[in-house]
């Protein structure tokens, strides 16, 4: 038995990053949520620095939006994970039985 090397840091691991819908409409919002094991930061770009484990909520800017989750360990290994949201400013209107702008 070796003892004597101190060992590395446990892997930087991301193990959810996901969006409830990709394809939102209208006024909704997305929730995008995450789970990182072993980062001393995380951050999500277009949102900010965010806690290893969480959800946010994203609104509707019209276009399509990347929110890239980048979570960093104790020796600086970085790892990242993209999702990419797209809303549609068309709704279907149930009345109306078709597609209008919201």
């Amino acid at each position: 038995m070796f003892s004597g090397a101190a060992a590395g840091p446990a892997p930087l691991v991301v193990i959810t990053y996901t969006a409830d819908t990709y394809y939102p409409t209208g006024n909704t919002t997305s929730t995008l949520s995450w789970n990182v094991a072993n980062a001393t930061s995380v951050s999500i770009s277009n949102i900010g620095t965010v806690a290893a484990s969480g959800s946010a909520s994203v609104t509707n800017n019209g276009t399509a939006v990347n929110y890239t989750l980048t979570a960093i360990n104790l020796d600086g290994i970085s790892a990242t994970s993209s999702i990419t949201i797209t809303w549609s400013n068309w709704c279907f209107w149930a009345n109306h039985g078709r597609p209008e702008w919201c």
